[in-house]
């Protein structure tokens, strides 16, 4: 037996309660089909199977660095590329409480930009991610939105959201850090008749720029497990420096 304790890693959450894991690392594996030249067909979530999948001119493109430089990333070019699946699979759906993280390098300022979005749309049947027309991090539901005042949403960052229990409550985090306001009373209901990675449902508002994890938290997440999740993200990307001085990983990995 090792001396040393092992470091924290996302599957100590357990596939219960990390819905969906798609890997950008898994290129080279069953998770990843490249149809060559990087140009990615099939995405399979890492936890439970989830395969979002794309063909033609909708492919993303997976390189080796092109995440800060040094990791792997799909790089989605805003126009038609984007991964769908008509399932939501486990994810948490109906008013259950459920969580989305995804670490990204937007780069489009100017327009609204969906990075990760399932359910039914139509209102308030959907969760997901966007990038608004300010350039602010956006929690959609369909319903009443959260959408951060505080921070220029582009460049390299790590999104995080709280569905609450109820469908009742949104809750936002940029790089671990509460966004403004922190959180809003809203009303959602999500339904279950897709999966988006890339693009907002209904074929809106496609992402540009460069995807890395994205990952679904079905049920609560503890103050310390969104701490170790986020800290493993950045620092496991080279981006632990996004962490608050104040935060409890921000020098040590969890």
């Amino acid at each position: 037996m090792s001396m040393y304790p092992r470091l924290w890693h996302p599957d100590n959450l357990g596939r219960d309660k990390l819905a969906a894991w798609w890997d950008p690392n898994d290129q080279g594996s069953t998770n990843m089909t490249n149809d060559g030249a990087g140009l990615i067909s099939a995405w399979r979530d890492r936890m439970n199977g989830l395969t979002v999948a794309a063909a033609g001119t909708a492919r993303p493109t997976w390189a080796a660095t092109s995440f800060n430089s040094l990791y792997q990333g799909l790089t989605f070019d805003g126009v038609d590329d984007v991964l769908i699946v008509a399932s939501t699979g486990v994810l948490p759906v109906g008013t259950n409480e459920g969580w989305i993280f995804a670490l990204a390098n937007q780069t489009d300022t100017a327009d609204i930009d969906g990075q990760i979005a399932y359910g039914t749309h139509a209102s308030p049947q959907v969760r997901g991610f966007l990038k608004s027309a300010g350039d602010r991090l956006q929690l959609a539901t369909e319903g009443t939105p959260l959408t951060d005042s505080g921070t220029t949403f582009t460049g390299m960052k790590l999104a995080a959201g709280r569905f609450g229990p109820g469908g009742l409550t949104l809750e936002g985090w940029i790089n671990d850090a509460p966004t403004t306001p922190p959180s809003v009373a809203t009303s959602f209901n999500t339904g279950t008749a897709t999966t988006r990675l890339g693009a907002y449902l209904g074929g809106l508002y496609y992402f540009q720029g460069v995807m890395s994890h994205m990952m679904v938290i079905r049920g609560p997440l503890s103050t310390l497990e969104r701490n170790r999740l986020s800290a493993w993200l950045l620092w496991n990307t080279g981006l632990q420096a996004n962490l608050a001085a104040n935060h409890p990983f921000r020098n040590e990995r969890p």
